[in-house]
């Protein structure tokens, strides 16, 4: 079992509570992912932790 509660929570809640957490992420934090349908669903789970989109960003 991880220690990674937030991962866990962000699976375990259902596909249209993810899609919710996922937009705001998006917005904020870039709108060229958007554009990526396949990118959206991959960072919808890697969102679970804000400090990893960010990492992600920082390859920019």
């Amino acid at each position: 079992m991880k220690s990674e509660v937030n991962v866990t929570s962000l699976s375990a809640q259902p596909l249209h509570l993810r899609n919710r957490y996922c937009k705001k992420i998006w917005r904020r934090s870039v709108n060229i992912y958007v554009q990526q349908k396949n990118a959206k669903e991959t960072l919808c789970e890697a969102e679970s932790g804000r400090y990893a989109s960010s990492r992600q960003w920082t390859g920019h």
